[in-house]
């Protein structure tokens, strides 16, 4: 393991630059001025174009507001901001983590694994980059680039192949009966390839259409095109019953997500099977994701291998490359190797709804492996807030 060191100054969104916009006549002004006013106090332009100039009141002097995440409004197809007030100093160095890392991805350094945001408490200043290296590789610019960042290399000794293993192998939890129409997350499903675990319902804006969705690798680890099942039956499975959900329609290979249209009058729930609460009412962004580890509040999953699980944050918006090539973006790391076992794959982590914690879920991601080499204790899948900006989809 090594580390580097952290150059903390203070960029960012200044005090001064807040202090400006506190004074400015906020309320009055155009949508489109207010963002720019936003974005060159140093907010960047995505988080600008979603506050409100009542998320600038509600904040302290010491406090800039976040986006932490986004809930779905009486119209399904639309989804609201949520905003929170957090440490001005701790959002600095968490997007300045993001930036730098986005500068390792793009170099390409030779045998870089994986690169994770680990984010800071909010107490102290030391959010850092979390690496994984095979010992053949030689990362002479890494303290360069990272030279704003703290950050940690764990050398992976050895990454053997991916085990297989015998479906016969695998003991489910099945639920006793189908239910007639609307099909919540966590219950078993099956291809003719394995054995996953249904994901809650997932919303095109563009089409007006729920589907359901699991690991696209449930299919086979052969599908590497996105028309490579096309057609192919989603079955759920049931204690002395099953029934064909429906059939693929797209792949999302490099994120290990399927789309699945509903078919025989089933359609997907957003609803966790199990969870308590059992309402899935939207989901985190990569920010609020990194709060959740700031403050220490653990995921949860429900998964039809290993049935209910729970573990912390252990680094955000990475880049995996333990599969080869392509390398996967927006992934996010939690638990540990037993957390996500055969089976639960296609499941989502999620956390309470932080202003609705008895109302609802709010979904942290996907699951869809866990480390298999020595010293590799965690498991990772892509981030609900991946599978948004890159496809349009939300929960």
């Amino acid at each position: 393991m090594t580390e580097g060191p952290a150059d903390t100054d203070d960029s960012g969104i200044g005090p001064r630059a807040l202090q400006r916009l506190r004074d400015a006549d906020l309320s009055s002004m155009r949508r489109r001025r207010f963002v720019r006013t936003l974005v060159n106090a140093g907010f960047g332009a995505a988080a600008a174009s979603l506050l409100a100039p009542d998320d600038l009141f509600a904040t302290r002097p010491d406090e800039v507001p976040m986006v932490y995440g986004f809930t779905r409004s009486e119209d399904p197809w639309r989804v609201e901001p949520r905003t929170k007030p957090v440490p001005r100093e701790w959002y600095n160095d968490l997007q300045r983590a993001f930036d730098v890392q986005e500068v390792l991805v793009e170099s390409g350094i030779p045998g870089l694994a994986g690169v994770f945001v680990q984010p800071g408490d909010y107490s102290d200043r030391d959010t850092s980059l979390l690496l994984d290296a095979t010992t053949e590789s030689d990362l002479p610019d890494v303290g360069e680039l990272a030279r704003d960042v703290g950050y940690t290399i764990n050398y992976l000794e050895s990454v053997s192949p991916v085990p297989q293993r015998r479906r016969d192998s695998v003991e489910l939890r099945l639920v006793d009966e189908i239910p007639d129409e609307r099909i919540p997350g966590s219950v078993t499903c099956a291809t003719d390839a394995g054995e996953g675990t249904l994901a809650p319902a997932m919303y095109d804006p563009s089409t007006k259409r729920r589907f359901f969705t699991t690991a696209n690798h449930v299919y086979g680890e052969q599908g590497e095109l996105e028309t490579a099942h096309r057609g192919e039956s989603l079955t759920a499975l049931a204690m002395d019953s099953s029934a064909v959900l429906g059939h693929v329609r797209r792949g999302f290979p490099d994120d290990d997500v399927v789309r699945v249209d509903p078919a025989n009058g089933y359609e997907p729930a957003s609803r966790i099977h199990g969870a308590s609460p059992s309402r899935v009412g939207g989901q985190f962004t990569k920010f609020g994701l990194a709060d959740l580890a700031a403050r220490d509040e653990p995921l949860q999953k429900m998964g039809a291998r290993t049935g209910h699980t729970s573990g912390q944050i252990k680094g955000v918006n990475g880049v995996t490359c333990y599969y080869g090539t392509p390398c996967r973006r927006g992934q996010l790391k939690w638990g540990g190797q037993r957390t996500v076992q055969s089976g639960d794959s296609g499941s989502v982590a999620y956390h309470p709804d932080p202003e609705n914690p008895d109302r609802q879920q709010l979904v942290a991601g996907f699951n869809n492996a866990h480390a298999w080499w020595p010293v590799g204790d965690f498991s990772w899948g892509t981030a609900a807030h991946h599978v948004r900006q890159t496809h349009g989809y939300h929960f």
